[in-house]
């Protein structure tokens, strides 16, 4: 959760004439709180998801509800650039390809998405789709020690 932007903060930046940069600040702490709200009210389809990536499938760690590029994603891996979204049956496929595109052009994010009937019906082949998508993580080398 993104903490108070101090008041002399505010007040230089309004000073200098950059009133954005405190309505940016102020939009993206909105969205943060929303999203906090959202992980502490997950349905129970996002439930079933969290509990699979909680496991850390092929090492990746997923974060559930995380604000990137002005969007609420269910959940991301920073380190595989990998999106995942639980959709619903309100969701506006136009609105979605739009979401996903731009994540894509701005910071090479790749959205994998599953419906809920999907997830409910045959979880298994999610967890399959999921598991060949990502790539095998990069093994880690330690730094030589001593002299």
């Amino acid at each position: 959760m993104l903490k108070e932007l101090p008041q002399e903060t505010v007040n230089r930046l309004f000073e200098v004439g950059r009133q954005d940069a405190v309505w940016r600040w102020q939009a993206r702490r909105a969205k943060e709180d929303f999203a906090e709200s959202l992980r502490a009210a997950m349905t129970p389809h996002e439930r079933t998801m969290a509990e699979f990536l909680g496991t850390r499938p092929k090492g990746w760690r997923f974060k559930p509800q995380v604000v990137v590029c002005g969007y609420i994603l269910d959940f991301y891996c920073a380190t595989a650039k990998t999106a995942i979204e639980c959709d619903g049956a309100r969701h506006d496929e136009d609105a979605d390809a739009r979401r996903d595109g731009h994540l894509w052009s701005r910071k090479g994010i790749q959205t994998l998405r599953f419906t809920n009937d999907e997830i409910e019906d045959a979880f298994d082949d999610v967890a399959a789709r999921i598991i060949r998508y990502l790539p095998d993580p990069k093994p880690r080398t330690r730094k030589p020690t001593g002299s």
